[in-house]
């Protein structure tokens, strides 16, 4: 039973090669000595290790990374590379051959480490097959795994099919969204569309770009180059299809509003002549002095107020109609005809209203009565001798 702790040492390690041995490389022997937390040393003993040589016979091959396996690398897929250019051959990427140990684990050969196989070593080399593309890049890599033996080499050879695919298609932005306005002459919009911010990480040459459009009859400009296109008035949902040389493709959707921001068209008549009716009031509706006010882009709706309303220079004045009333006989009216289109946009023409009354007033006599020559009465009332004459007219005054 041991009273104090107790350090394990190595004081002497010998190395012995054997350069032709058909089990071992080497025979290591250590001395040790212990020592304990107060000094004390006991005496050695010695230890002998056989380094046994690798079975090269047990390195496992590396599996194909191939379209035809379901497993071929997509160049887009931002692995680790060589630098060729090729995927590096880590675990992490298309592996290497492995070497299985007695315990069962299995080591990578490569990066190499020197511990792995006693004087080993581990490299390849990659060739690119005929028929590689711009869309698959087609590579054989050669692994040879080794050892020096007997003042030669024993070595294993393994090959690797390995395809790097364009799967992806190209990384598109698009533009931001816009509101135009409707040109001068049409109820349209016309624009050239800035183009998508296009890059791709595999071919970046061979890049395409279509854009819907509404006015093309196939829905689509192939080969867009920046040319005028044609929106209707409105929200116009626009798609970019980004195609790379591959064929692989990309979508975006950006949105153009097309404003209607031109006044609309307004005509009245010059002048009109309105009659009071029988009911003291007429009143004028904004479609009998309107002489065909239209605009581009649709319907417009019409509204009057008379210019001496009080909502007549800030439009809350406006409505279907304006009253003429007796007071108005006489006189001339100007009466506003306000147009206003879908896109809110207004414009106003004005008319002369010449008021008249062409209705002739009525009445009724008192009844017919006999009363003596002598009869006293005041020609300056009669109604109070003879009875009331009555009056009736649409405007009394």
């Amino acid at each position: 039973m041991s009273c104090a702790e107790v350090e394990l040492i190595v004081v002497d390690e010998e190395i012995e090669y054997f350069n032709c041995d058909t089990m071992f490389t080497a025979k290591m022997v250590r001395t040790y000595t212990a020592i304990d937390e107060y000094g004390n040393t006991s005496d050695t003993c010695e230890q002998t290790i056989f380094l046994e040589r690798t079975n090269l016979d047990s390195i496992s091959p590396v599996l194909p990374f191939a379209l035809y396996n379901g497993n071929a690398l997509d160049c887009g897929s931002g692995f680790a590379t060589t630098p060729q250019g090729y995927p590096f051959p880590a675990l992490s990427v298309t592996g290497a051959p492995r070497l299985r140990l007695e315990n069962g684990d299995f080591v990578d050969l490569y990066p190499f480490e020197a511990n792995v196989i006693c004087n080993g070593y581990a490299e390849y080399e990659d060739e690119i097959l005929f028929g590689s593309t711009d869309c698959v890049t087609k590579i054989m890599r050669t692994f040879t795994i080794g050892e020096w033996w007997c003042s030669e080499t024993n070595q294993r050879q393994f090959t690797q099919l390995i395809e790097v695919v364009d799967f992806t298609g190209p990384d598109v932005t698009c533009p931001k969204d816009i509101t135009i306005s409707t040109a001068s002459f049409d109820c349209e919009g016309y624009i050239s569309v800035d183009l998508p911010q296009v890059g791709d990480a595999c071919s970046a040459s061979g890049i395409r770009i279509d854009l819907s459009a509404p006015t093309s009859p196939t829905g689509f400009i192939k080969d867009y180059a920046g040319e005028t296109i044609m929106l209707p008035v409105g929200t116009n949902a626009l798609t970019y299809r980004v195609y790379d040389g591959c064929d692989n493709r990309t979508d975006c959707t950006f949105n153009i509003t097309v404003q209607d921001d031109a006044d609309p068209i307004a005509i009245c008549d010059q002048f009109t002549t309105i009659g009071i009716g029988l009911d003291n009031l007429t009143k004028v509706s904004a479609e009998s002095i309107d002489d065909g006010s239209f605009d581009e882009c649709g319907e417009v709706d019409l509204s009057v107020a008379r210019m001496d309303d009080p909502g007549f220079d800030d439009f809350t004045g406006f409505g279907p109609d304006v009253d003429i009333t007796c007071d108005d006989v006489g006189s001339v009216v100007m009466v506003g005809l306000l147009v206003t289109d879908a896109g809110g946009n207004t414009n106003m023409c004005m008319v002369s209203v010449e008021v008249t009354d062409k209705i002739d007033a009525q009445f009724t006599c008192p009844g017919d009565i006999t009363v003596d020559c002598n009869f006293p009465y005041d020609p300056d009332n009669l109604s109070a001798f003879f009875g009331e004459v009555v009056i009736y007219d649409n405007c009394p005054a």
